[in-house]
């Protein structure tokens, strides 16, 4: 009978040895995130209607490690929409775990009455009846993980249509995720028939996961638009 409730006893400590190391795993295998970095991506996800439970989905995929896949996971966005606000041409790129990337493109405001007259949004002005760009921002959001750069552009035809000058890259990342970069990448500067101008810059980031994330200007005809 000793013998017997040894045995029991040796099992017990074994399973509960087991099941605590289970819990340990569990708990290393999520982390809680800061903060600040709550602070921010649940601000924009609500101010772009992101609802609560889809928010808090999110949420535990980062505490778990796992990039969302606004982040530039590859994935497609299952949904686009674009709005014109004070100058600013903004698309918001729904994916399908719910999570959103948010991208503008800064335009100056249409001229009021005819020939060439400038109106600058933080810089960017236009001339040439409106077909060319200067200075202009390009900027996105991808859920802790933010790029921009500055651009001249020109619109026109197939064979007019160009990219012109390209700077200033900078990124910006949210603790816990670190960035590299940003840096800039050329497809080409102007454009070849349906295929667009297109630039971009690029930053690599860490922290929940692991990626790489891009955004890009395409000039074609007479618009521009990124990713």
């Amino acid at each position: 009978m000793a013998r017997k409730m040894s045995y029991f006893f040796a099992v017990s400590a074994a399973a509960i040895l087991v099941s605590g190391l289970g819990l340990t795993q569990a708990a290393a295998d999520t982390q809680e995130l800061p903060s600040e970095f709550v602070t921010e991506v649940t601000t924009v996800w609500n101010a772009h209607g992101v609802s609560a439970a889809t928010q808090e989905s999110l949420l535990t995929k980062l505490k778990a490690g796992e990039p969302v896949e606004a982040m530039g996971t590859g994935a497609a966005p299952v949904f686009v929409g674009e709005s014109e606000v004070e100058g600013t041409l903004e698309k918001v790129s729904t994916y399908s775990d719910g999570s959103i990337a948010v991208l503008t493109l800064e335009r100056p405001a249409v001229p009021e009455w005819g020939g060439d007259r400038t109106r600058g949004v933080s810089g960017c002005s236009m001339s040439g009846a409106g077909r060319i760009h200067t200075n202009c921002k390009v900027s996105g959001w991808f859920t802790g993980v933010s790029l921009s750069f500055l651009a001249d552009y020109k619109l026109g035809t197939v064979e007019d249509a160009r990219i012109n000058n390209y700077w200033a890259p900078t990124v910006g990342c949210v603790f816990p995720l670190t960035c590299t970069g940003p840096t800039l990448e050329v497809t080409r500067l102007a454009q070849m028939g349906s295929l667009a101008a297109r630039v971009g810059v690029v930053a690599y980031w860490s922290g929940a996961g692991s990626g790489t994330t891009r955004l890009f200007l395409d000039v074609r005809d007479y618009s521009a638009t990124t990713n």
